[in-house]
C-alpha cells in the first residue's frame, strides 16, 4: 500500500518477491501490466498513465516491485485507490499482486485555521446562549484599587484566555482525530469538510464549558478560603 497523506509526492513503493532464481536472469527488467485503480466509495480513478510500475530482479533471484506516483502535479483527488499489477515474463508465471494508493486532502492549513477562527468565535456564543454564567468566557472589568483603576490581568486571563486555549486545544484534538489520522481523509466533499467542522466545534465548546466549570470550583474553593481567614481573624481579635 502507497500512502501519501499529505505529501505531495514520495519515492517509489517497493514489495520484495522470492522467486527461483533458477528460472529467471539476474539484473533483469520484468514486464509489468498495470490496472486502473479504481477509487473506493466513491467515483474516481488512478489510470495506468498516472502511475508508474517496475520490477527488476537482483542477484539474489530476489524480483522488487516499484509503484509510484505524483498525486499533486497529476491533480488526483484524495481517497483511497485499488487495483492490481502483474508481473509477467520469461520463466516466471504470471504473478498479480494488489496495489492501494491512499491520498489525503493536503492543503491542511486551509482546513485549520479558518475553521480554528469560526469555532473559537461562534463556541463562546453557544456556551453563553445555552450554559451557566460561570461557563461563560468574559473579559471583566476594571478592579478598582486604591486612588487607580488597575487592569486586573489575572483576572482576564482567567476569564477569557483559559476558556479560549481550553476549547482551542480540544478543536485541535478533534481535528487530528478526524483529519490527521485518516490517509484518505477528503474524498467525500463537502460531508467530510461539514463533519470535521462539526467535531471541532464540539470540542471546543465542551471545553469552553469545562473551563467554567473549573473557574467556578476554583471560586468556590477561594470563597472557603476566605471565610476559614475571617473566622481566624474574629478568633484572635477575641
Amino acid at each position: 500500500m502507497i500512502a501519501y497523506g499529505r505529501e505531495s509526492a514520495r519515492g517509489p513503493e517497493t514489495e520484495l518477491l522470492s522467486i527461483d532464481r533458477g528460472r529467471i536472469t539476474p539484473r533483469a527488467i520484468l514486464p509489468v501490466t498495470k490496472s486502473t485503480l479504481e477509487r473506493t466509495g466513491v467515483e474516481g480513478e488512478i489510470t495506468p498513465s498516472q502511475y508508474r510500475a517496475w520490477a527488476s530482479v537482483n542477484r539474489l533471484g530476489q524480483v522488487t516491485l516499484s509503484v509510484c506516483t505524483d498525486p499533486r502535479a497529476l491533480e488526483i483527488d484524495p481517497g483511497e485507490y485499488r487495483g492490481t499489477v502483474t508481473i509477467s515474463g520469461r520463466g516466471v508465471e504470471p504473478l498479480t499482486l494488489p496495489v492501494t494508493v491512499t491520498i489525503q486532502y493536503p492543503y491542511w492549513p486551509l482546513l485549520f485555521f479558518p475553521f480554528l477562527f469560526g469555532v473559537l468565535l461562534f463556541a463562546p456564543i453557544v456556551v453563553w446562549l445555552g450554559g451557566e454564567p460561570s461557563e461563560i468566557p468574559r473579559i471583566p472589568a476594571l478592579s478598582r484599587r486604591g486612588r487607580g483603576a488597575d487592569w486586573d490581568l489575572r483576572g482576564w486571563a482567567r476569564e477569557t484566555v483559559f476558556p479560549l486555549v481550553t476549547g482551542g486545544i480540544a478543536a485541535f484534538g478533534a481535528f487530528f482525530a478526524t483529519y490527521w489520522r485518516d490517509p484518505a481523509w477528503g474524498a467525500e466533499a463537502p460531508e467530510q469538510w461539514i463533519a470535521l467542522f462539526a467535531a471541532m466545534f464540539t470540542a471546543a465548546t465542551a471545553g469552553i464549558a469545562g473551563s467554567g466549570v473549573v473557574r467556578e470550583a476554583q471560586a468556590r474553593s477561594a470563597a472557603r478560603r476566605a471565610r476559614r481567614d475571617r473566622r481566624r481573624r474574629r478568633k484572635a481579635q477575641t
